[in-house]
């Protein structure tokens, strides 16, 4: 256990109990987790500007993401257009979840998901699982 000088003022009380209180420890990470992700930074690719969400061309995916430049400029293979960022979750919260449709595993127990928040235009790339069927054309 941590010492009380260790402890944010607001979670000493749970140091007094003989036995730790998963399921209010459970609540406090909840707490923490949703005051994180209210104060989450955007993070914004260098070609974020020409990136229209549209509707993909892969049936039934909803909108994609396309490169809508102004010329006849085209990108090199691998080239990094934008972040795929938002709510950082673990397996235990992301159970409660009412849509998990952008849920992306990172890694372990990493989830981040850009679900509540439009902004995040790498949320619209559908991943076809055929490479003959992209959206950045």
């Amino acid at each position: 256990r941590p010492s009380a000088e260790d402890c944010h003022m607001d979670d000493r009380p749970m140091l007094e109990l003989e036995v730790d209180n998963v399921k209010l420890l459970g609540q406090k990470c909840d707490e923490a987790r949703r005051e994180m992700n209210q104060h989450l930074v955007p993070h914004d690719g260098p070609y974020e500007h020409l990136l229209i969400p549209a509707l993909s061309q892969i049936p039934l995916a909803g909108q994609g993401l396309f490169f809508a430049s102004q010329s006849d400029h085209t990108l090199p293979a691998h080239t990094e257009l934008c972040y795929y960022w938002g709510h950082l979750h673990n397996f235990q919260s992301s159970r409660n979840l009412r849509d998990t449709s952008y849920l992306l595993l990172l890694n372990g127990d990493s989830l981040v998901d850009p679900g509540p928040l439009p902004q995040v235009k790498a949320r619209y790339i559908n991943d076809p699982l055929n490479e003959n069927r992209v959206n950045c054309t």
